[in-house]
This record gives structure tokens, sequence and C-alpha cells, in this order.
């Protein structure tokens, strides 16, 4: 985001269905908080592609990488992905990360000011893994529409994340995203040692 010009107004996003990577609760509260956090973009449009039917220009990046991984063999801990993808092609731009993480899932834990609802406004039951748009709005922190189908008469609904229904939270300013590192477990030390 830091790349995005004040100039633009809307982002869309297009992501595979995976829900551990792109179509889950976490990413929500990341996105409203992308918006929080950047005064000029106003709405984000997270839009997921019908898997087996919608190719994305990266698929073949990551099948390069999986090759490039057969031949390296065992990765035992993440930084040495660093190096299997720098090897995988001359192509590839690696940037390591080295600031601190922000955890986005504490804004939907016990204390957050989110919450993760079973229904939607209307009553209908919410599933983030059959939802194919999300539409995010810096007028409505908290609030997102959803639409399960592509389909031009499926309706936008919305869904609030608000805890406690009391409208606009502001998530950047308190301390509710607060930053962690990434520790390694005891027992995965120890096997490693």
């Amino acid at each position: 985001m830091d790349h995005v010009p004040d100039t633009v107004k809307k982002l869309y996003l297009f992501s595979d269905c995976c829900s551990g990577q792109n179509r889950n609760s976490i990413v929500s509260p990341m996105l409203f908080v992308t918006l929080e956090a950047h005064a000029s973009v106003r709405d984000i449009h997270h839009i997921f592609l019908v898997p087996g039917h919608t190719p994305m220009k990266c698929d073949n990046k990551h099948s390069i990488t999986e090759n490039r991984k057969k031949k390296a063999g065992l990765v035992s801990v993440p930084c040495e992905w660093y190096n299997v993808v720098k090897s995988a092609s001359k192509s590839f731009e690696v940037l390591e990360m080295h600031e601190d993480f922000l955890n986005f899932a504490s804004l939907i834990d016990m204390n957050g000011p989110l919450i993760m609802r079973d229904k939607m406004e209307n009553g209908d039951k919410m599933y983030f893994t059959k939802t194919h748009w999300f539409h995010y709005s810096a007028s409505n922190i908290g609030v997102l529409k959803v639409k399960p189908s592509f389909n031009e008469d499926s309706l936008p609904v919305d869904y609030s994340m608000i805890r406690g229904r009391r409208g606009l939270c502001l998530l950047l300013g308190g301390t509710q995203c607060l930053k962690f590192l990434l520790v390694m477990r005891f027992r995965k030390k120890n096997s490693m040692i």
C-alpha cells in the first residue's frame, strides 16, 4: 500500500479461493485498517475467482516455485523460503520482510472492536467460504457488503462486524492492532537442534 498513489480512490483485489490465505475472517480487519491508514483509498473490492475456471497469471510462478522446492529438498525454517523462491527464476523479485507484523486477529478476539457474526443483516447465514465479492468502504468501517455470486441479479447484503453494533469503530485510534513477534514454539525449536 505504500506504493499506491494518492490519486487512487478504489482498489480491486483478485484472489483465489484459498480460505487459509485469502478468504477468511482475518483479511477483513486488515482491509478495514488499510482503509483507515490510507486516506485517499475510499473503496476496496475483494473478488474471489471461481475455482478451476479462472486461472491467474501468478499460478505459473507458483508452479515454478514448487518445482524448485522439490529440487531444493527440505525447507526447515520460514527464512529458507527466500532462497528457494530467489533461485526458482531470475525474474522473481523477493523482498525480505524485517519489520514487525501486525496482528489483525487481535481485532476480532474477545476484547477486539470487531466480531464474526453468524448472520448477515438480512438474517441469512454468513459463509466466508461461499462469498465471491466483498466491498469495503471507508465511509462505513466495520460493515462490508457481500455477494454470494457474480450473478448481476444478486444484490449486495450488509455484514456488520462491529462489536455491540455501536457504530463506527476506529481501528487505528487505539492499540487494538498489536504488533507481535514471530516466536518459535519450544518443541519446534528442540526438534531442530
